[in-house]
């Protein structure tokens, strides 16, 4: 063998050992990487389930007529688990504003409690309360917005259907998210709300109002839950209320909403 021929396969063996340090770098990084994926997608699985546990045993608790039940107050209960921590809050819709039945005062005093300027808060305010009126609302708005629909006439079912109106984005809906409500029979209980929503029906002098439940409508409890672990979070916001039709009443609970 010529030394220039032994030169060249010295080359082509460099070459092939580089190609296959290569590829297993490539390998031993790609393992990791779907290691690590797999880790976080465990985590989120065990946080995800924690959080519909505590769910469980907040209902459990709210049904219980004996030393365990939970008052639903807005009382925030921290729970320590094995590998981290979580909180748990049920607290009566009655406190927050309905969205289907607030008057336009209400509503405007409200979105300017959370920061939009008033001369803006009141055409807001007329276009949230015609969203669910029966029969054709102004359709200018939504046709000046570029959208393919006008106010549908029917009811909010949450909170996240403000985004259907225009003028109202994410930022606005996540402000007025702990105030407002899609849900129960429309009264403002102020023995239940805020401090800031008693502020609100303070300053528009709203009348305080007979608690919901006592003409016999069931409650609806809001349940919120954070479930903090080392290596993930979950969250939960659960509406639920006492099924009227079932053979016990206040035994069997109805979901409205479990987000």
């Amino acid at each position: 063998m010529r030394p220039r021929d032994g030169g060249f396969i010295l080359v082509v063996v460099l070459w092939t050992m580089a190609l296959l340090a290569l590829i297993a770098t490539q390998m031993t990084g790609g393992t990791r990487l779907s290691t690590a994926r797999a880790t976080a997608l465990r985590a989120a699985a065990v946080a995800a389930a924690a959080a519909d546990g505590l769910v469980s045993e907040a209902i459990f608790h709210l049904l219980d007529s004996g030393p365990g039940h939970w008052e639903p107050n807005g009382q925030r209960r921290p729970i320590r688990l094995p590998r981290g921590e979580a909180e748990v809050i049920a607290s009566r819709e009655a406190g927050r504003i309905n969205l289907n039945t607030a008057p336009p005062a209400l509503l405007a005093a409200v979105l300017e409690a959370v920061g939009v300027p008033s001369a803006r808060a009141r055409p807001l305010a007329m276009l949230i309360y015609q969203f669910h009126l029966p029969g054709p609302g102004d359709a200018a708005p939504y046709r000046a917005a570029g959208l393919p629909y006008t106010p549908p006439g029917t009811a909010f079912r949450a909170t996240e259907d403000l985004g259907l109106i225009p003028g109202i984005d994410a930022g606005l809906i996540a402000r007025l998210g702990p105030h407002v409500t899609a849900h129960g029979d429309g009264r403002v209980d102020p023995a239940a709300a805020s401090p800031f929503v008693r502020r609100i029906l303070h300053s528009i002098a709203a009348d305080s109002q007979p608690p919901p439940g006592a003409d016999g409508s069931p409650e609806v409890v809001r349940i919120e839950v954070v479930v903090r672990l080392r290596d993930a979070t979950a969250r939960r916001l659960v509406i639920v209320r006492p099924d009227p039709s079932a053979e016990s009443p206040g035994q069997v609970i109805e979901i409205l909403r479990w987000q």
